[in-house]
């Protein structure tokens, strides 16, 4: 989930994990979600990242046992493509972002 800054005062790291989220929803058969703004998360390397140092991360989880955008049990071929799609989302992420 991406991390959610303790203050409202950085809405641009929440436009840019919405942009990264859509992109990663284009590119892979990532379908879960994120955590909402303000939702009582337990603390990630994400959140410490951001509240840390200002830089923007997310942390994703994966079941083992079942894909719901393919509803499929994962397989070799499921994490080949998925990563195949991750990074033509990181590439086009960082493509589009402001420096």
């Amino acid at each position: 989930s991406p991390a959610r800054p303790a203050s409202p005062q950085d809405q641009g790291h929440l436009e840019r994990m919405a942009a990264f989220e859509a992109l990663l929803r284009k590119h892979t058969w990532f379908t879960e979600g994120s955590t909402a703004p303000g939702a009582a998360t337990v603390f990630t390397l994400a959140d410490g990242s951001l509240q840390r140092f200002g830089v923007d991360a997310a942390v994703q989880e994966f079941n083992c046992d079942w894909i719901a955008g393919l509803n499929a049990r994962p397989t070799g071929r499921h994490w080949e493509s998925f990563g195949e799609g991750l990074a033509a989302a990181l590439d086009e992420y960082f493509g589009a972002i402001d420096r």
